[in-house]
Order: structure tokens, then sequence, then C-alpha cells
């Protein structure tokens, strides 16, 4: 029986550059289990992190770069739906897909699959941009991020 494709969370705009997809691998371990030996629920979020961290890492959104433009890119929403089970010693691979928006917000979903390619989990998370000096929410999109629209848009930035 073919597995249904991961949930897309966000709409495509029309005319948007596809996403820009990265992916991590891991090995359960057994600190990450709960007591029937499979994913503690829990840990999805940073199972998603870790993906994140490279995608935002290979894009130059990453804390530092955030920091530099007295940026912040504050978590206000994030989901899951879990499908099967990762089992202790299992292999898995994180990915994370930069979805492109015109909104002032950073939209990332996830797909957590098993090493024979089926979907244990999805997910997505939403960002938006704070004044990282006084936490207040920006309205409008950034410079440097749109800047990185432009170059993305222009098919400068190519997907995994």
């Amino acid at each position: 029986m073919k597995q249904p494709d991961p949930k897309q969370y966000f709409e495509r705009e029309p005319g948007a550059p596809p996403p820009i997809e990265v992916s991590v691998a891991h090995r359960l371990q057994f600190s990450e289990s709960d007591p029937l030996k499979i994913a503690w629920h829990g840990n999805f979020a940073k199972f998603f992190e870790a993906a994140y961290a490279e995608l935002a890492r290979t894009c130059g959104f990453d804390t530092g770069h955030l920091e530099k433009e007295n940026v912040s890119a504050l978590f206000f929403h994030d989901e899951y739906d879990f499908r099967i089970p990762i089992r202790c010693g299992e292999t898995f691979t994180t990915s994370a897909a930069l979805v492109w928006t015109d909104a002032p917000r950073i939209n990332i979903e996830y797909a957590v699959r098993l090493e024979d390619g089926r979907v244990a989990a999805t997910g997505c998370t939403t960002q938006i941009f704070i004044d990282a000096r006084d936490y207040t929410p920006l309205w409008h999109i950034p410079l440097f991020w749109d800047e990185f629209l432009k170059r993305w848009k222009e098919g400068e930035l190519r997907h995994e």
C-alpha cells in the first residue's frame, strides 16, 4: 500500500519559486524513546530544530546573521502530525522546506522519513520577525530578508 505524500501545511503562491529543502539524518537514541521504546513525541521538536538549523545555516538566516541585523525570528506556531512510530535504534531523516510567502514571516514544513521512505511524522513552524532590541513585531519585511527573497525568486538559491 502506497503511503500518501507528506502534508502541505502552507498554500503555494502562484508564480512562487519552489521550496528550499535540506535534510539531516539521525539515529533514535534510547534517551529519546518512551517506555514503549519508540520516539517520545516531545522529541519531534528537537528533530525539527536540527533540520531548521541546517536550513537556516544553508540559507544564511541563522541566529548569528539575524543578530547582526538586530532581528529575531520568533516562533509563534508549530504543528505536528504523527503517522508511524520510530523505534529505538532506527535511522531517519528530517527534512525542512522553506515555503515561499510574500508576508514578513518564515514558513517551514517538515517531514520525518524512515530509511525505507515511509513518513513517520510531518509538521510545520511559522516565525515572525521581531526587533531584537525591544521585541516588537516587524510588520514589514526586513531588508536582509527582502534581498534573500529576491535571490530566491531569481533562481540563485536552489532546493535540495
